[in-house]
């Protein structure tokens, strides 16, 4: 629902640059996750990349099932040269990250873009923190929502009860956009 209101949005105002959403099968195709010798794997999403250009968007969301059952948010601010790893268990996701970035490399190629790794950097900012052993899927959408909205990372565990609500709400209507997430 992001990218179909990002979408909307990028209708409206045609200088706004696009926020691309992948499912979590891509960093699990990508990564041979479940594979019996999970290694690097460009040619398992090469066509995911198919009809959009990873460096014209502002924004690239992934949401990552961690060894089946953690999740988490990594975000690309590609016009910003930046990755962040969002994990409300406070991991370092530095696999995830050299993994995006060797994507990146990739793709770089196939789209006949100049790349160089270290010009990206990582986002130090790793948002809030969890506090029980249930709640990280939640955490991992509201993390996504509020960075597609340029929103700060002003959440907690607190409020989760109300943001499970608001997505369950959201969805059965079809709209995850509001002016008060």
């Amino acid at each position: 629902m992001i990218q179909h209101r990002n979408l909307i949005e990028c209708g409206l105002n045609p200088t706004k640059r696009p926020i691309h959403c992948f499912n979590s099968f891509f960093m699990e195709k990508l990564t041979g996750a479940r594979t019996p010798t999970p290694a690097y794997c460009f040619h398992g999403v090469c066509r995911w990349t198919r009809k959009i250009n990873p460096f014209e968007c502002d924004k690239i969301l992934m949401p990552i099932h961690v060894h089946g059952n953690h999740w988490t948010m990594l975000v690309i601010f590609v016009q910003e040269k930046k990755i962040g790893y969002f994990d409300s268990m406070g991991q370092s996701g530095d696999n995830e990250i050299a993994t995006v970035k060797k994507w990146l490399q990739d793709i770089a190629v196939v789209q006949r873009v100049a790349f160089n790794a270290y010009e990206w950097n990582v986002v130090e900012n790793h948002g809030p923190c969890q506090t029980n052993g249930v709640d990280c899927g939640v955490f991992a959408c509201i993390c996504a929502y509020f960075i597609s909205e340029d929103l700060p990372l002003e959440y907690n565990q607190d409020e989760m009860a109300h943001y499970r609500l608001k997505m369950a709400t959201d969805i059965l209507r079809g709209d995850f956009h509001t002016n008060n997430p």
